[in-house]
């Protein structure tokens, strides 16, 4: 379904923020050679959190969060000094890439505070070039500070029309758990969960999903910050347990009619 020549476009988190910057949270990307950008950039975030990612990796791995803050007469990344951390960084990478961090809606963060839970929503083009919407998944982290389905942490499905959780929570490797009805550790409940700015979150990604047609389908990851939704990556090979295991059953014949 998805050309081989554009799956860069959404896979590829060195061009997904330009191609699809409107739609979600501040980026930035650069190379040693941009030092000075990166220190100025840096220095408007004072007493912020920023999010470093590997602009390679995928499934939360090389996610790291650190507070940019003064101590004494040096800017500080986490407990290292600025230039410092910049220079030991690009021993290894090629690029900077960082995030602004996320504040989540106050009913999301009840739930699950430990990291930003997401929304899984897959879309795929049909025939007539229209947006069909054919899963939604509610992430949730568990005690864990992503929220990414292969950490270990719970996914429920979400009825794609109204945004109600309409399952528990399960994780992944699932022989030894059971759905968890409300979070295992703040007892707050998932089952019947409704996500707020449901409408909104259904409007972006079909927004989004026609910036490049050539990707038919795509599972995009959403955050719900308390001013509504934003789009945190898009996924090409988006994660077919994700879409299945919350349900119980498999969907083949869901996607049968688009093949």
């Amino acid at each position: 379904m998805n050309h081989k020549d554009f799956i860069d476009e959404v896979d590829n988190k060195k061009t997904f923020f330009k191609t699809f910057n409107k739609f979600c949270n501040p980026a930035f990307l650069y190379t040693q050679k941009d030092m000075d950008i990166i220190t100025n950039v840096i220095l408007e975030r004072l007493n912020q959190k920023i999010v470093i990612k590997n602009p390679e990796s995928s499934g939360g791995k090389g996610v790291r969060i650190f507070q940019v803050q003064k101590k004494e007469n040096s800017i500080m990344i986490g407990d290292v000094e600025l230039i410092t951390f910049l220079n030991n960084h690009f021993k290894e990478n090629e690029y900077f890439y960082f995030e602004d961090f996320i504040i989540q809606h106050e009913s999301i963060a009840n739930i699950s505070p430990s990291a930003v839970n997401t929304i899984r929503m897959i879309t795929l083009l049909n025939d007539e070039n229209r947006v069909d919407i054919i899963g939604s998944v509610f992430r949730i982290s568990v005690d864990c500070p992503i929220d990414n389905y292969s950490a270990g942490n719970l996914a429920a499905e979400i009825e794609s029309e109204t945004g109600i959780v309409i399952s528990g929570g399960i994780r992944k490797k699932s022989s030894c758990d059971s759905y968890h009805e409300i979070h295992p550790i703040t007892k707050q409940q998932i089952l019947g969960f409704k996500v707020p700015f449901w409408n909104e979150i259904k409007q972006l990604v079909t927004d989004a999903a026609l910036v490049v047609p050539q990707v038919r389908t795509v599972g995009w990851d959403i955050a719900i910050t308390p001013d509504g939704p934003i789009i945190i990556e898009g996924n090409s090979k988006w994660n077919k347990d994700t879409w299945q295991i919350p349900a119980g059953k498999g969907k083949l014949n869901q996607i049968k009619k688009y093949l």
